[in-house]
């Protein structure tokens, strides 16, 4: 799934920049991947890396 920087944002109330910041540190480690879609910069987990969800996870 892919999320835009600015619904990260929100999401964390986090500014953009502090967003961008830590985005730009993960896709640096290559935990993450940084695309443009038209006018935004989108995000996604790089498919190498496999997430486990706790038995307790809610979905909202």
């Amino acid at each position: 799934m892919a999320v835009n920087i600015e619904r990260l944002s929100k999401a964390w109330g986090w500014s953009r920049p502090s967003v961008m910041k830590f985005v730009m540190f993960l896709e640096s480690k290559n935990i993450l991947e940084i695309f443009n879609v038209v006018t935004s910069k989108m995000v996604r987990v790089r498919n190498e890396i496999i997430v486990l969800r706790s038995e307790n996870a809610v979905e909202k």
